[in-house]
């Protein structure tokens, strides 16, 4: 994200803050602007590419966190029903099955433990839910749509 933005950025810069680079040099060799825009453009369309292929993994990794599969008749990978359930919702529901296991058992006040317990856990959904909407604003906006934004302007002044 940093090299799309940054040499996004020095475009800009250069275009309107009308900065005279008909003198640039390179290690002593003097570049032409045309060179110097084939370059840009060039460097530009790597670092796009490289910082999608950054971006998608971030985006698989945010879209699969705190996700469980549950499967309900035929696996994920076939395209079958099977459903994303978050991990904090599988867990409540093992709670709740543990606690239907062990009535009538000798667990005495086990009960009133896993109804605190499953109460606490309930009390996280809404951290949780909080946390995914700002990661989702920082992976989506941040990472995505700003740099795509400046790298488009700075293409559209080259």
């Amino acid at each position: 994200m940093r090299v799309v933005v940054s040499l996004s950025v020095a475009v800009l810069l250069v275009h309107y803050w009308e900065i005279d680079v008909s003198e640039l040099s390179v290690l002593g060799i003097r570049l032409r602007i045309e060179q110097t825009q084939g370059v840009i453009t060039t460097v530009l369309l790597i670092s796009l590419v490289s910082h999608f292929v950054q971006w998608s993994g971030d985006f698989l990794s945010l879209r699969n966190w705190n996700v469980a599969l549950k499967s309900t008749e035929v696996p994920i990978l076939f395209g079958g029903k099977s459903k994303l359930v978050s991990k904090l919702e599988l867990y409540l529901k093992d709670i709740e099955k543990f606690r239907e296991s062990i009535e009538g058992t000798e667990f005495k006040g086990a009960d009133e433990q896993i109804a605190s317990l499953a109460n606490e856990t309930r009390q996280l959904k809404r951290f949780v839910c909080g946390d995914s909407a700002f990661a989702w604003f920082y992976v989506v906006g941040w990472c995505l749509v700003l740099p795509l934004t400046i790298c488009f302007w700075a293409w559209a002044v080259i």
